[in-house]
């Protein structure tokens, strides 16, 4: 285990993607305006109360720079391996220990100015780029105080009940699709609270309590980028369908860099989920928050040009 103060080394976190213009990170609430929602969103830079959590690595070192914690105060990176006794299984009493996996656990701390890593880790995710999502190929249109919502024969028909219905200023957060009144209108459970018309609107069988946050980083639908539920292991949060195939590009998590101040060094987490969440209180407020972040792949110790980042992705042979 090794522990580095804030003002000794430099960290910055990405996705594990190479898209241009894409971050996870704060969005204005399109449901009942007035909270923070975690979502995909255009790169950014990550200022004091900034809302980008992890930017693209689309650019080095530019997009990565721009992914850089804030107000860091403390790294505590811990090196391990996961093993397993051998022994009983081939029936010996004797045992053995064989390596199943490396881990690698790094826990950052900060002082706590902003709601970033609260929603990142708790949520509630937009409704737009969460996972199983259903976007509308056309428009739906809905009239002030009333239960109804209009849209095109093709579109209400992928629509179930109980389905959660969102993306609209106009659609309280948490509506839900009660029924299908005919074959172009659904009925939800509350009131819409202006007119609108001519509006894309989302649906996702997962009620905003449990759209979590991103935990576990990103997956592909296509060629969009959403959310990932971590429901889909690593080796299967590829942009194709080859799960099987062990050069298959992996997208699941997120990259840490540690990168040592006024040094060429720069170590390299890979693939790893959000596992833990804490703030710290006291007898005036909040002060500091950590964040804990678990990768079962092996680490990369990166001496490349100055000012530039380890950025090949992670294919599936790696897990």
């Amino acid at each position: 285990m090794a522990y580095f103060l804030g003002r000794d080394v430099d960290v910055f976190v990405t996705l594990e993607t190479k898209e241009s213009n894409k971050a996870i990170g704060l969005s204005a609430q399109l449901d009942s305006k007035g909270y923070p929602l975690c979502a995909v969103v255009a790169s950014g830079s990550t200022t004091p109360s900034g809302t980008i959590f992890a930017n693209t690595m689309n650019t080095s070192p530019g997009n990565v720079s721009g992914s850089r914690v804030h107000d860091l105060t403390g790294v505590d990176l811990s090196i391990s391996a996961n093993d397993e006794e051998v022994g009983p299984f081939l029936g010996h009493a004797a045992t053995q220990q064989v390596e199943l996996r490396k881990e690698q656990v790094v826990t950052l701390t900060h002082k706590k100015s902003d709601e970033v890593w609260d929603t990142i880790f708790n949520g509630p995710s937009d409704i737009k780029t969460f996972a199983n999502t259903y976007t509308s190929a056309s428009t739906f249109a809905g009239v002030n105080g009333e239960y109804v919502i209009t849209g095109s024969s093709g579109d209400v028909a992928e629509v179930q009940p109980g389905d959660w219905v969102g993306g609209s200023d106009d659609i309280p957060l948490g509506a839900m699709v009660i029924n299908k009144e005919s074959t172009t209108k659904l009925k939800i459970d509350k009131a819409l609270t202006d007119t609108f018309g001519a509006q894309t609107i989302y649906f996702n069988p997962l009620p905003t309590f449990m759209r979590q946050g991103a935990r576990a980083g990103i997956l592909y639908s296509g060629s969009t980028i959403l959310i990932s539920d971590g429901r889909r292991p690593p080796w299967q949060t590829t942009s194709g369908t080859s799960y099987s195939n062990p050069t298959e590009t992996s997208y699941y998590g997120y990259r840490i860099h540690i990168k040592m101040k006024n040094g060429g060094e720069v170590y390299t987490v890979k693939n790893s989920a959000l596992t833990g969440h804490t703030v710290s209180l006291n007898a005036d407020g909040t002060s500091e928050e950590t964040l804990e972040f678990k990768s079962g792949v092996a680490a990369t110790l990166y001496t490349g040009a100055a000012d530039t980042f380890y950025t090949d992705l992670t294919i599936g042979g790696e897990f």
